[in-house]
């Protein structure tokens, strides 16, 4: 019967044993995992850390840039108008300069 006790005993003493082992197991790689979590979170912080100030620079060089989009879009509106009325009076002058020629042609005969 004694054997029996101290069998039993040395049994469940492994069984624990065994768990305990396990569970220093997974403290270890718990360790681990939080290890690599700070690394990339110092990592994030440095890379994500200016990004507010950089996002608002940005921002503004943006509406700058809308803004001068929107003043040159006017200027080429004005130039293809002018454009279009130099292209009008060539136009107008070559049909002047034929009739001119074509009533040159007709005095000469």
């Amino acid at each position: 019967m004694v054997m029996f006790v101290i069998a039993l005993n040395i049994l469940i003493s492994l069984i624990f044993f065994y768990a305990a082992w396990r569970i220093w197991q997974i403290k270890q790689r718990l360790a681990n995992i939080a290890d690599a979590l700070t690394r990339a979170e110092r990592s994030t912080y440095g890379v994500l850390n200016g990004a507010p100030n950089s996002i608002y620079q940005y921002q503004r060089h943006a509406s700058r840039l809308r803004i001068a989009h929107r003043s040159l879009k006017v200027q080429v509106a004005k130039l293809r108008q002018v454009l279009g009325i130099v292209m009008l009076g060539q136009q107008l002058w070559q049909r002047y300069a034929r009739r001119m020629v074509v009533s040159n042609q007709r005095l000469k005969v």
